[in-house]
C-alpha cells in the first residue's frame, strides 16, 4: 500500500518502510516473490492487520483480495481506502 501511496515515480524509500513497520504493517512475501502483478504493473503488498491470516496466503489469493478492495494501477491507495471507508459508512472521501 505504501508503494501505491507514494506513486510510481517516487518509489518506495526507507522512510516509507520505517513508517509502515512502525504502524505494525508487515510486508507479504512468498519465498523470493515480493511483488504481485496487478493490472500491468507489480506492487509490493503490505499487511496492515490480521497478519496470521494473510502472510501465508499465495499470490493468487492476494491478487484476488487486492482486486476486491478496488486496488488497480489507476487508483492511488488513498482513494481505495477512502472508498472502502465510505462503503463501510464510517468516513467520507477526503478532500484534496
Amino acid at each position: 500500500m505504501a508503494e501505491l501511496l507514494g506513486g510510481e515515480s517516487s518509489g518506495f524509500n526507507p522512510a516509507m518502510r520505517r513508517a509502515m513497520e512502525a504502524a505494525g504493517a508487515q510486508q507479504w512475501r512468498q519465498g523470493k516473490v515480493e511483488k504481485i502483478k496487478i493490472g500491468h504493473g507489480a506492487a509490493r503488498i503490505w499487511i496492515l492487520r490480521n497478519h496470521s491470516r494473510w502472510l501465508p496466503e499465495l499470490q493468487d489469493v492476494m491478487r484476488r483480495e487486492a482486486r476486491c478492495a478496488g486496488v488497480s494501477q489507476y487508483k492511488s491507495a488513498s482513494v481505495v481506502l477512502a472508498e472502502a471507508a465510505e462503503a463501510a459508512g464510517s468516513l467520507s472521501k477526503p478532500v484534496f
